[in-house]
Order: structure tokens, then C-alpha cells, then sequence
């Protein structure tokens, strides 16, 4: 432990335990402290995982800082949160790795940007972990080796029960969500189909039905990209299953996702699994190797603007009855 990277963890929620479970398998890493004003969650943290049981407890994320020597935090609280504990843990020298979405605004984001960019050693992270699981690595290195020509379309369709689980939670309360499914679990969406083509979206279309909540629930959204490619994410947060389906269609061969299984095309232009996938890991391990120096950041906090900016202009064309806006990208 006394060469372990020193880990502080900010929320202790099921996405938080997600981590702590992570870091705690690694060797290179230990957690020293928590920052949790509700002991429900720290006590659930605490029967999963007995070596947090003499792990110091703050109500706040400034007096951790304050009291216990570490190196990085782990940000997991309510998502119009992450704005400012960012700034108070990177003001306090941490390396920082943060739940999506990172922060609520374009505004934020370029804000959080500028402070990295004025340290280029310090690490910062947003927790996509499909940029490090081997089905999505499998697609965007096919399309930068040009395997499916240039990308002409792409499609996502994503089903949740997200209405019926966020009930009585912070996720529908936009003072502390930010928005609803789309700044949630859609926001990988988002991120994965930008990062496996590259693509920058121009304009966009959108219809949201907030199924009588105060956050969008259902979203239906056109695009079109910079280099003429064309785009419709569905998504549906007031399913009574989950189901996801991706697919990215180029002028030579395509990829299609549908529920965990990935199909490409054979020589014979017929569907087919690929044979192997690159190794799959999380972007807590990449978090600790990347302060060790041992590997490259996979998920930096400047890869996060593209989707910012795509969501905020879905919420603006979805004001204006579905009326086609351009992406801010000023």
C-alpha cells in the first residue's frame, strides 16, 4: 500500500462500489478515504467490501481533502455536482477520474478542459467504459483502418426501464441530474458512436417526450455529420426491457450490435461474428496506470466536449418542436 496510488472516493452509490470493487483488486492502487454525507451508502459500500471498514468517512469533499494525504479521486455524486467537486480536487493537486456525464454544459466542460490543459501531468478521466471493452475497440479500429470504406450512416436504438428505475431518485430531478436519460445512460451512447467513427455532428433534429417528468425520457434524434454522413439515435427510457442496437454503415461493409453480439461482413458480404476481439479492461485500471505513466489516457476529459455539445443541442432543437439547429461549437 505505501506505493499504491492513493484513491479518495466522492459518492458511495452502486456506481461508486463499481470502482471502489476495481480499485481494490489492484495492487497499484488503495483507497484511503470517502467523502459521503449518507452513511446508507457508505454502510452498503462497507458489507460488500471489509477492507473499508477502517477507512475514514467525511461528510464533505473538502474536509477529506483537507485530512487525509492522496493522490486521486474517484467522482461518482449526483451529475451537477461533478462541476465543482472537479474544481475543488484539482485546486487540492489531484489526478481525477469522473462518472459521466462529466459536468452539465458546454460551458463547464470547456472550463474543465482549460484546468488540465494548464497541467498536462495531472490526469483526468471520464468514465466511458465502452472505450475499453473490446466489442466497441473492435469497431473503431475497423473504421480507422478503413475495413468499412467511409462511414455513410449510423444508427442507435437504446431501451431501458430508466423511468421506472430512476423513481424516487436524484435522476429526475433536473436541479440535480442536469436532464434525464439522455445526460444518463445515453451520454455513452453518445460518446461511443462519436468516438468509433470520428465523426463531428453539424445539425440536428430532435423530439423528446418527457413521459410526464421533469427530464427527457424519450428522444428521437436526426443528424447529419461534417463530412455528409447521416445519423438517428433513438432513445427510450420508459421501456419495459432493455435492448440495444448500433450500427455503423459504410460505402464498404458495416457493423451491427445488437444485445452484446457485434456482426461485420465476410468477403461474401454476408453477417457475420468476428472471430476475436481486442481485450477489454475499465477506465479505472487505464485511471491508475495512466498516473503510473504505464499506459495512455483513453478517456480524457476534452473527449467529453463532442457529446456536451451534441446534447445540448439536442435539448435546444427538442424546444423548438423538432426545428434543425446547428452544433455549437464555438
Amino acid at each position: 500500500m505505501s506505493d499504491a496510488v492513493r484513491v479518495g472516493i466522492i459518492g458511495c452509490d452502486k456506481m461508486a462500489q463499481n470502482h471502489i470493487g476495481r480499485f481494490l483488486a489492484m495492487p497499484e492502487s488503495g483507497i484511503v478515504a470517502i467523502a459521503e454525507p449518507v452513511m446508507q451508502g457508505v454502510e452498503s459500500a462497507r458489507s460488500r467490501f471489509v477492507e473499508l471498514l477502517n477507512v475514514p468517512v467525511f461528510a464533505s469533499l473538502k474536509e477529506m481533502l483537507e485530512k487525509v494525504p492522496m493522490d486521486a479521486v474517484c467522482i461518482t455524486t449526483p451529475h451537477t455536482m461533478h462541476f465543482t467537486h472537479i474544481k475543488d480536487a484539482f485546486d487540492a493537486g489531484m489526478h481525477i477520474i469522473c462518472e459521466k456525464p462529466m459536468v452539465c454544459s458546454v460551458r463547464e466542460t470547456k472550463e474543465v478542459i482549460s484546468w488540465f490543459e494548464s497541467d498536462p501531468k495531472r490526469v483526468g478521466i471520464v468514465s466511458y467504459q465502452c472505450r475499453f471493452e473490446g466489442t466497441y475497440r473492435y469497431m473503431r479500429e475497423g473504421v480507422a483502418a478503413g475495413k468499412i470504406g467511409k462511414v455513410q450512416y449510423i444508427r442507435a436504438l437504446q431501451c431501458q426501464e430508466w423511468l421506472r428505475m430512476s423513481q424516487g431518485t436524484w435522476r429526475l430531478d433536473p436541479k440535480l441530474s442536469g436532464g434525464g436519460q439522455l445526460n444518463d445512460s445515453a451520454s455513452h451512447l453518445m460518446d461511443f458512436l462519436l468516438w468509433i467513427t470520428d465523426l463531428s455532428p453539424a445539425r440536428v433534429s430532435a423530439f423528446i417526450d418527457n413521459c410526464g417528468a421533469e427530464v427527457d425520457i424519450n428522444s428521437t434524434v436526426s443528424i447529419i455529420f461534417d463530412n455528409g454522413a447521416l445519423g438517428n439515435i433513438a432513445i427510450v427510457g420508459n421501456a419495459p426491457q432493455t435492448h440495444e442496437e448500433y450500427s455503423v454503415v459504410g460505402d464498404k461493409g458495416s457493423y451491427f450490435y445488437i444485445d452484446d453480439e457485434i456482426y461485420t461482413d465476410d468477403e461474401n458480404g454476408k453477417s457475420v461474428k468476428p472471430a476475436h476481439l481486442p481485450t477489454s479492461t475499465t477506465p479505472t485500471h487505464n485511471f491508475i496506470q495512466c498516473i503510473l505513466g504505464e499506459e495512455e489516457n483513453g478517456s480524457p476529459v476534452k473527449g467529453f466536449l463532442p457529446v456536451m455539445q451534441l446534447a445540448e443541442a439536442i435539448w435546444r432543437s427538442a424546444a423548438q418542436g423538432g426545428l434543425p439547429v446547428d452544433i455549437d461549437k464555438d
